[in-house]
């Protein structure tokens, strides 16, 4: 996992998006899978992958599958190929991190506006 975690943070953030796998057969094999806003700039991009990939370690210590979203990016890891799967059934347990939103005013404004 942190082999993939690792690829993440170095491709993704010039493109804002990255997948990797690493670890060999079926039961070793780690599917990873980050995408930053596309208004966030590479240095946040970066900042923000670092910490899902701490995080989502934190959150999901044993889990095989996790996605962490956060204000400016989403990772995802899993030990099945999720690259072109869309992903309809997040159940599972979720752990809210409230106050973590670095301007609350206009994370809300934009949000309203969705």
């Amino acid at each position: 996992m942190q082999s993939v975690f690792s690829i993440l943070t170095n491709d993704a953030p010039p493109v804002l998006f990255a997948n990797a796998t690493a670890g060999q057969g079926t039961s070793e094999r780690v599917y990873g899978l980050v995408q930053s806003r596309g208004d966030v700039g590479e240095d946040n991009c970066r900042k923000c992958i670092q910490n899902s990939t701490l995080q989502v370690v934190k959150y999901c210590p044993n889990t095989r599958d996790a996605i962490i979203w956060y204000e400016k990016c989403q990772l995802r890891y899993s030990n099945t190929d999720l690259f072109g799967q869309l992903n309809t059934d997040d159940s599972g347990d979720w752990h809210w991190t409230y106050g973590k939103v670095e301007d609350p005013k206009a994370f809300y404004e934009k949000l309203g506006t969705l």
